[in-house]
């Protein structure tokens, strides 16, 4: 992808911007099921994400020892269940803290379990990203090239900045992320097996 007077670094920029918004919006990359070791008298279970450059957007779900846990926030546990912080016994609900990629069990076990906890995940590439998974390129990549268009020419005081491109490309890269999202809930293909990944050029 070229536009005439735009450094690559930039438009490699704006492709990873974009990307991160359509897995954001379409969860489109999701993992397989990962399952964590959880700690006797330890809340905190440190989320494992089985690929380099990614960021976690949410949990789709979690179980503990195959029963479903149910997502809920600091906010409402401090609001309606006193002292929410000391209850130890099988985890029922789980708090999430994607900015430290872990979550908090509630309660507390009381005992350690190697593969009780499982999850899967939606994930999307980091502002770092250098690579974007192969399954994104082939089948998103007009709606990423889409969005990395709007986002270059609605830059300011550019060469190439016009902002009627922008608000074209903007349309069609939307349109992308819904046909996407519905793929996604559709059933469509997007775990991480057996997956690699492309350097942006």
């Amino acid at each position: 992808m070229k536009i005439k007077g735009c450094p690559n670094p930039i438009i490699d920029q704006e492709i990873v911007f974009a990307t991160r918004e359509l897995c954001e919006k379409s969860k489109v990359w999701k993992t397989e099921e990962s399952s964590d070791v959880v700690i006797a008298n330890q809340g905190d279970v440190a989320l494992t994400v089985d690929a380099t450059n990614a960021d976690i957007v949410s949990i789709d779900y979690a179980t503990y020892d195959g029963f479903e846990l149910t997502p809920t926030t600091i906010y409402e546990m401090s609001e309606y269940v006193s002292r929410w912080r000391e209850h130890t016994g099988t985890p029922t609900h789980y708090i999430t803290d994607l900015v430290n990629t872990q979550v908090r069990l509630y309660p507390i076990p009381t005992t350690t379990n190697a593969t009780g906890f499982v999850y899967s995940l939606t994930l999307k590439p980091s502002e770092s990203a250098t690579t974007i998974e192969d399954f994104i390129v082939e089948q998103f990549l007009e709606t990423i090239v889409n969005g990395a268009l709007s986002r270059l020419y609605i830059l300011p005081a550019n060469e190439w900045t016009d902002g009627n491109m922008a608000m074209y490309y903007d349309r069609k890269f939307k349109q992308g992320i819904d046909l996407a999202k519905f793929k996604a809930m559709s059933g469509f293909s997007t775990t991480l097996n057996g997956i690699n990944s492309q350097t942006l050029v």
